[in-house]
């Protein structure tokens, strides 16, 4: 049972939308995070919901989580559920944080140049480039672009549905979990 001290600073927080905090681009710089997940949430300021609403890639997902401070065994079932196996194990293990957010990379990137979609694209870009028409090739490879978008984002849904937000900022707060649970 939480205290009434832990019930006021919990609505103080998040009622009343809490302190100004410093932004989530600092904060994941300050925490390591990789230079791609920095640029991401740099527009983002303090809306670390949108920056998280908003995010195209499953592997900067799993490593905000992970700098933000959620727990490794949740971040590993939130692996699990879009078939990173590897990173997960990683994540079960105490492996280096560097060494599981590869082997998620290279998961992520496997998942995805196995959609028909992406593999048709990448077909016809290849057929495109043979001819020498740089301009039908530049077409051909950015409906293979957005194929690949496409596939990174639907992985990226797949961990949002596993991992919500509410944990992720209950992570960023320093509060392992809602005082009412």
């Amino acid at each position: 049972m939480a205290s009434l001290f832990e019930h006021v600073q919990w609505w103080l927080r998040y009622r009343r939308g809490g302190p100004r905090r410093e932004p989530l681009w600092r904060r994941l710089r300050a925490a390591g995070a990789s230079r791609e997940l920095v640029r991401h949430a740099e527009p983002f300021g303090e809306d670390a919901a949108a920056a998280w609403a908003e995010c195209p890639r499953p592997t900067w997902l799993l490593e905000l989580a992970l700098r933000a401070g959620v727990s490794r065994r949740r971040v590993a079932d939130a692996a699990r559920a879009v078939g990173a196996e590897e990173a997960a194990d990683a994540l079960d293990a105490d492996a280096p944080l560097e060494e599981l957010l590869e082997a998620a990379r290279q998961r992520a990137t496997e998942i995805v140049e196995q959609r028909e979609d992406v593999q048709t694209a990448n077909e016809a870009a290849r057929r495109v480039r043979a001819t020498r028409d740089f301009e039908a090739w530049g077409e051909a490879r950015n409906a293979l672009d957005a194929a690949y978008t496409a596939g990174q984002r639907e992985l990226a849904d797949a961990i949002r549905e596993r991992l919500r937000f509410e944990e992720v900022r209950l992570a960023l707060d320093g509060l392992d979990s809602h005082p009412y649970r």
